[in-house]
């Protein structure tokens, strides 16, 4: 069965600027004559006022900027913070990257209640991720039909992650009476929806 969200990453220590982006480095090397380094500073700093003003994919650009490390290093909390504030401004991909947040901190449990939330809102992805945690008894108890009936509704939303569950699922009676056609009718969607390890598993049907 494969993981639908992210591994857990390393977490650096980075206390000193908690829940804020630390541009000193980038501003150093701007007043050394960095040019590409001062546009970086300057639109990190346009983001930031976008992200405070509402715009919510502002807030995401940030969010995933913390969380990857594309600034130099990862802090998880000023990731959260800033998916969270994309989220309370309505972008629903922003509420699904808190709990990723939360994930690869290892905290399943407020990862699931995040994705629960989402879901409950209609968040394809975010049921495609609370079906995985029930599926392998993540911080809850293992409820195979529970993950089904999620996997079907984020699938129903044509969401690509929601469908390779349900054809993970058929091709080992998971919750599910083995069904090899289903399976593969459910990674054919996987992949129309443009996710490769849903075409991976089609063609190992096949």
């Amino acid at each position: 069965m494969m993981k639908i969200f992210s591994k857990i990453l390393a977490v650096l220590a980075l206390s000193s600027f908690c829940f804020a982006i630390n541009l000193e480095p980038l501003e150093n090397a701007c007043k050394s004559g960095n040019e590409n380094t001062c546009k970086a500073v300057g639109a990190i700093k346009g983001k930031i006022a976008d992200c405070d003003s509402g715009l919510a994919d502002a807030c995401l650009t940030l969010g995933l900027s913390m969380e990857q490390g594309s600034l130099g290093y990862v802090h998880l909390p000023t990731a959260r913070k800033y998916h969270q504030k994309g989220c309370d401004f309505g972008n629903s991909l922003a509420c699904v990257a808190v709990g990723i947040t939360y994930a690869k901190e290892g905290n399943l449990s407020a990862a699931f209640s995040t994705y629960q939330k989402a879901c409950a809102n209609d968040n394809a992805l975010a049921c495609a991720n609370e079906a995985y945690m029930h599926m392998m008894g993540e911080s809850v108890p293992k409820n195979e039909k529970k993950a089904i009936e999620l996997y079907e509704k984020s699938c129903a939303a044509n969401n690509d992650l929601g469908c390779n569950g349900l054809g993970v699922a058929y091709a080992n009676g998971l919750g599910v009476s083995e069904n090899i056609q289903m399976a593969k009718d459910y990674f054919k969607k996987a992949c129309d929806l443009n996710y490769k390890e849903g075409c991976d598993n089609y063609k190992r049907l096949q």
